[in-house]
């Protein structure tokens, strides 16, 4: 029977292999940190939150009302000028079955605010919990008070804030507990560099 050497992995091989393992690493956590922001975002696309910014300017109260996604990044609005007043009412959609048009499950009281100003109105969705509060500070602020105002509107604390929220705060710790190790890991690497390895003489 013939024997077979198996040659020593060079420093050259180790650290190819080092550098695909960690590569392939990163890629995965990569990909689940994108997996829980992108969810999350898409939560926050289907249940919306609102900013409601509020100017006292010369000719009047002009609103900027602007949908966003992730809480903060705007990606549609309206604005509003010489604002008269904000009506808001609660609607809840018809329950209805997947076989005939009608959903099993009954979607939750939705609350709609519209600000209607001379020349055109901007519309938001509310929580219930939510309405009143912001139709009300709309109101104080119509009556006269500081130069500016900001609020926002939740469409719906579970899946606009909550859910989204863990999801985010989920791939955030996954984030920094990578880029932790990877900090670990240079610092070893610098301090601890790998052996020179040569191969035996023959």
């Amino acid at each position: 029977m013939g024997t077979y050497f198996k040659a020593p992995r060079t420093r050259r091989s180790w650290r190819g292999e080092e550098k695909m393992s960690r590569g392939k690493s990163t890629v995965v956590v990569l990909a689940v940190v994108a997996f829980f922001v992108a969810f999350a975002g898409l939560m926050t696309l289907l249940a919306p939150t609102y900013s409601i910014l509020l100017r006292r300017e010369s000719e009047g109260v002009s609103v900027r009302v602007e949908r966003r996604l992730l809480w903060w990044i705007p990606i549609r609005g309206q604005t509003v000028e010489k604002l008269q007043g904000v009506k808001a009412s609660t609607e809840r959609p018809e329950a209805t079955d997947p076989h005939d048009g009608r959903d099993l499950q009954a979607p939750e009281t939705v609350g709609n605010l519209v600000l209607a100003g001379a020349a055109g109105e901007a519309r938001a969705t509310a929580s219930p919990e939510n309405l009143d509060e912001v139709q009300r500070a709309i109101e104080d602020f119509l009556r006269g008070g500081p130069s500016e105002l900001r609020l926002r509107a939740v469409t719906n604390w579970k899946f606009a804030v909550i859910a989204p929220g863990i999801l985010a705060g989920l791939g955030g710790l996954l984030l920094l507990l990578f880029l932790w190790d990877v900090l670990g890991w240079l610092r070893g690497k610098k301090s601890n560099p790998l052996p020179r390895i040569t191969s035996p003489r023959s």
